[in-house]
């Protein structure tokens, strides 16, 4: 996978702004080398509300959803990471959740298509990028932690604290609010 996968990154909707469950953020990644981007010049995607697209009875400690929406407002499909210490380590899963119910394609695959009828599109659920990015993430958490740690500016570094714990009816939600930022 290597250094070809990620491509750009950028808010649209930040967490200092809306609060990390309403927070939106635009990517582009090759998914597979020699592949064209993945996205074109960007895929929104949604950080998730718990109480309404978290599919699943159980979890671990740490949850977090994220999903695309077509033209119509349907989720086409999302990925749920979740993850927890562990004697000698972490505990990872990732879940790829699509929507067979949808309607039409996210906006970024219909100009792909647009722009080239004959692209094959291949989803990132069904290459190596889950397992690669994941892999990854002992060198790359820390890294990224070490980075802001000090970074003074609370409306750059958005603290959030992932922890779930479920309610009495069952539902999932977030230990704190995660809120936007007030300055």
């Amino acid at each position: 996978m290597g250094s070809w996968s990620h491509k750009r990154f950028s808010w649209v909707k930040s967490p200092a702004e809306v609060g990390m469950d309403q927070s939106i953020h635009m990517i582009a990644e090759s998914c597979a080398k020699g592949a064209p981007v993945f996205g074109g010049e960007g895929v929104q995607i949604h950080r998730l509300s718990l109480d309404t697209f978290f599919p699943f009875t159980d979890c671990l400690s740490h949850v977090i959803c994220e999903g695309v929406f077509n033209d119509k407002d349907e989720l086409v499909d999302s990925t749920v990471y979740m993850w927890e210490d562990t004697v000698g380590g972490i505990n990872h899963i990732t879940f790829t959740v699509v929507n067979t119910k949808c309607s039409e394609p996210p906006a970024f695959i219909k100009k792909m298509l647009a722009d080239n009828p004959d692209i094959e599109i291949v989803p990132n659920y069904e290459t190596d990028h889950d397992d690669y990015e994941a892999s990854q993430w002992p060198v790359f958490l820390p890294t990224l932690y070490n980075l802001w740690k000090n970074h003074p500016d609370p409306s750059q570094n958005v603290q959030c604290c992932l922890q779930v714990e479920k309610d009495e009816n069952g539902q999932f939600h977030y230990v704190f609010k995660n809120g936007p930022v007030k300055l």
